[in-house]
């Protein structure tokens, strides 16, 4: 609040100061949101859209789908033309996934070169051609098309819900889109699974890597050894070396 009398140079810094802030909470919120290399949503605004994906299913009593997409053998092209020219493979790949995507889609980063895409109101046709599509325009891709054109593929996983299961959340739905994708990669070149496909064998015998669990528990993956015959210096004396010294002056 300002009060009256208004002076021109007291009304300009206070705007100023408005603007200021309202410009870092727009930075720290792209911080806390966005992933700073793709500028996709990250891995934790991602877990928001899938939850918020199945609240709207669950209202709306349609359809959801998560796809997650995967870059085949980045590995070996990081290793083999470097580490920025990978980087320039993720980056196109995000922007395909950001122009086929419409208002209800939001596409975020999960880990390395594993994007995700959560659609709302959606179908299992529209997300398996979604991801179709997206696979045709990135392998027609040529990089580096001047000198030595270079092409690429990848790997899709799909899962979908139907709001029917109450019990149904973002973990369970990112482990169904992950077994998919893991089936995909075993396939190999340009696959895409759904995991309403796959049998229970198969379901059990792919392991997700980029599921959470709902209740993280401590574990020793990762310990530091150290040295049981090493003693740094000025190390306090253990009670079993203090020997007591009496004074025979005062026996």
């Amino acid at each position: 609040m300002i009060g009256k009398p208004v002076r021109r140079v007291f009304l300009v810094s206070r705007l100023q100061v408005v603007l200021r802030e309202r410009a870092l909470r727009e930075v720290y919120k792209r911080l806390a949101t966005q992933d700073p290399q793709t500028g996709l949503d990250n891995r934790r605004q991602t877990f928001m859209n899938i939850t918020d994906a199945i609240i709207s299913t669950r209202r709306d009593q349609s359809i959801s789908a998560l796809l997650l997409g995967d870059i085949n053998n980045l590995a070996s092209i990081n290793q083999k033309h470097g580490f920025e020219f990978g980087d320039e493979v993720i980056l196109t790949f995000g922007r395909i996934l950001k122009r086929f995507s419409s208002p209800d889609c939001k596409i975020g980063r999960i880990a390395g070169d594993t994007l995700a895409a959560v659609l709302k109101n959606t179908s299992l046709e529209r997300a398996r051609e979604f991801c179709a599509r997206v696979e045709r325009t990135f392998t027609a891709i040529a990089f580096d098309a001047a000198t030595s054109p270079k092409h690429f593929n990848t790997s899709f996983g799909i899962a979908c819900y139907d709001g029917k299961d109450p019990a149904f959340d973002a973990d369970e739905f990112m482990v169904q889109a992950d077994t998919a994708l893991a089936k995909s990669k075993r396939i190999g070149r340009s696959s895409i699974s759904a995991y309403w496909e796959l049998q229970a064998d198969e379901i059990a015998e792919l392991a997700p890597i980029h599921a959470r669990k709902s209740r993280r528990q401590r574990t020793n993956r990762a310990f530091v050894s150290v040295e049981t015959d090493y003693a740094p210096a000025n190390t306090a004396p253990q009670p079993e070396d203090v020997h007591i010294v009496q004074d025979s002056s005062k026996s």
